[in-house]
């Protein structure tokens, strides 16, 4: 296996050394949850690989429910839209 394949693989789990605030420890990864608590659904599982989601994981994803669409456009709306 070639250094490209192994970055390739390892920036499914790690993000690649040009994006130093992942590699920093700076991100966080979030959810969104009902007021009741329930996680509400994001199309996948946490930490969900490309190959175990069929590329559902992805945020751009097709393949995922009309729930799970909205959640994650909600999600990148608000987390897009802070000032700091």
């Amino acid at each position: 296996m070639g250094p490209a394949r192994v970055h390739e693989l390892a920036s499914r789990f790690v993000a690649p050394p040009d994006v130093a605030p992942h590699v920093a420890g700076a991100a966080v990864d979030v959810t969104l949850r009902d007021s009741a608590g329930a996680e509400l659904p994001m199309g996948t599982d946490v930490n969900a690989d490309p190959e175990r989601s069929r590329g559902a994981c992805y945020t751009a994803s097709p393949d995922i429910s009309p729930d799970a669409r909205r959640n994650r456009d909600l999600l990148a709306k608000v987390l897009t839209s802070s000032e700091w």
